[in-house]
């Protein structure tokens, strides 16, 4: 994924106020909900150990250093596996690198295409951990059952 490209994508979205420390949580955790393996390639030079930080079992953050971000992501493209089995997809408004990828195998998305099903994606979670905090603080008690009065300790 062309990472400045995308986020400054955002500009047009709902998620227009992240900071590029919350995208990168959301990115994070469409990963690992959705079970890929993402890169996100930033361009410019840095230390990678900073970047290294916000890096999981299935997402990374990183710089392309020498070269474009463009190139950087042509370069793993075409040195891709040629198996049917290892797709990808690149995610860029850039035209012709996603003529590139699309050249070599790669499937292609439009950033605010993929903004929306993050953003989709992240209210649901949202939603599936609030729905899960109320249930482990009993919240949903005693509303759950009716409750008899005449049983338990205390006076009847």
């Amino acid at each position: 994924m062309d990472g400045w490209n995308f986020f400054y994508s955002l500009k047009k979205t709902p998620l227009s106020r992240v900071t590029l420390e919350q995208w990168t949580a959301r990115m994070a955790g469409w990963a690992a909900a959705n079970d890929r393996s993402v890169i996100v390639v930033l361009d410019g030079r840095g230390p990678q150990a900073e970047l290294d930080a916000k890096a999981t079992p299935r997402f990374k953050v990183v710089y392309s250093q020498k070269v474009s971000a463009d190139a950087w992501i042509e370069r793993a493209a075409a040195g891709g596996s040629d198996s049917r089995t290892d797709r990808y997809t690149v995610v860029t408004a850039d035209a012709a690198l996603r003529n590139m990828a699309r050249g070599s195998g790669a499937m292609i998305r439009d950033p605010l295409e993929f903004a929306a099903e993050l953003e989709k994606e992240t209210r649901r979670n949202r939603d599936e951990l609030l729905r899960h905090d109320v249930r482990s603080h009993g919240f949903n008690r005693p509303f759950d059952k009716k409750l008899d009065i005449k049983e338990g300790p205390g006076p009847h």
